[in-house]
């Protein structure tokens, strides 16, 4: 009904709202709508219903949410008086932890029965130890055979013992080394991997022949043969870890082994650049038939491959270019080409120079590493003769 009391037909679907003769006499509506042009009235309504929905929801969400904080703080409330019950200065945990952990608490009284004057581990320690600690001392006394520490100082002696041999072995084996061919042999070695590491992406096939006689009889010159490719053609490498002073040393080696394992061109690697002539530097070609070539200085310890590569690389062209001249050694003019990779290595060469500072840095911490390992040695000889005399 409207305020007159006359029925008002309202009518409601999922897609319209209807409202039909619908009077009314309140003094606030008269005055809004009287203020509104005819023509807007109808928009005017459908937005002062529609702001009046939203304000009943708004009101609605309102009340929900006084409920849900109401609710709230009594559950809280609850909370807090049962919290207080369990926790409180005068809650079930405090009594309970009293009951057992106060000073007549059960743990105290377990306790005293237990580890007390008269407890019971007092009285097993007694019978375990023996009187005044006797079964201890037995256990614990260095000098009684088949006691734990007995046996740990023979370990410690055996160890110590051993330590000192093996100090000692590889102490002979260095002198060996320096009296003996074993240094070049483990430079022949670093050759060979290189040579390997360079020669298989080219299809190359690498032969150690540092224990192989070859076509002079009892001759092992040529410590190692590069057969290029498919072509008939072999490249012998022979390394040094010893000084070759003069070219005609060099020469003659490089001859031999070149006849003993028939190679179209030959290398000679030294290790140092110190162990070849002044006049051959790092790098230089002899008779347009061998290379000489050093890996390292004896500054450095540092086995340069890059040279190897670029030693092996111009040994392969040499040797093919052989061929194409129709000369077994008359090959193509590579003069030039030569020069340049001298004066490149020459740069080279430069750089390793302005690295000596650097390297000379990392041998003050080898030979300061070397002292610490010389002076915990020393300490451990001092223990073995201290336990030896104890």
């Amino acid at each position: 009904m409207d305020s007159d009391g006359m029925e008002v037909d309202i009518k409601v679907s999922e897609t319209g709202f209807w409202i039909n003769s619908f009077h009314t006499t309140d003094n606030d509506i008269i005055q809004y709508f009287s203020a509104v042009r005819e023509e807007r009235r109808e928009i005017t309504l459908e937005t002062v219903i529609k702001t009046g929905v939203i304000a009943l929801r708004s009101i609605a969400t309102s009340e929900k949410v006084d409920y849900i904080e109401r609710s709230f703080s009594a559950m809280l409330g609850d909370i807090r008086h049962e919290m207080e019950r369990k926790f409180g200065t005068e809650g079930e945990v405090r009594n309970l932890i009293e009951g057992y952990f106060g000073e007549r608490g059960v743990l105290a009284g377990f306790l005293d029965a237990k580890i007390g004057k008269n407890g019971e581990f007092l009285k097993l320690v007694n019978d375990l130890v023996g009187p005044n600690g006797e079964v201890i001392r037995n256990v614990f006394d260095p000098g009684r055979p088949g006691s734990p520490l007995h046996s740990l100082r023979k370990e410690i002696l055996d160890s110590l013992n051993e330590m000192k041999s093996k100090i000692a072995v590889n102490e002979e084996v260095q002198k060996v080394k320096e009296r003996t061919p074993l240094k070049g042999i483990e430079f022949q070695g670093q050759v060979g991997s290189l040579l390997a590491a360079i020669a298989r992406p080219l299809g190359d096939e690498i032969s150690d022949l540092t224990s192989t006689p070859g076509r002079i009889t009892s001759s092992k010159k040529g410590d190692f043969t590069a057969r290029i490719g498919s072509e008939n053609l072999q490249i012998v490498i022979e390394a040094k870890d010893s000084p070759f002073r003069t070219v005609k040393k060099i020469r003659d080696e490089m001859k031999e082994a070149m006849e003993n394992r028939s190679a179209a061109y030959g290398i000679f690697v030294s290790r140092a650049v110190e162990g070849l002539p002044d006049e051959t530097g790092w790098f230089n070609e002899y008779d347009n038939s061998f290379l000489a070539v050093a890996l390292t200085s004896e500054t450095s310890e540092m086995i340069n491959q890059n040279l190897m590569e670029i030693a092996y690389k111009w040994a392969r062209l040499r040797a093919l270019s052989s061929i194409a001249s129709g000369a077994v050694m008359k090959p193509l003019d590579l003069g030039e080409k030569l020069s340049t990779i001298k004066a490149s290595i020459d740069r080279f060469r430069n750089i390793r120079t302005k690295s000596t500072d650097i390297e000379k840095a990392v041998k003050s911490i080898r030979e300061e590493v070397d002292e610490i390992e010389k002076q915990v040695i020393a300490s451990l000889r001092e223990i073995q003769d201290e336990i030896a005399l104890s």
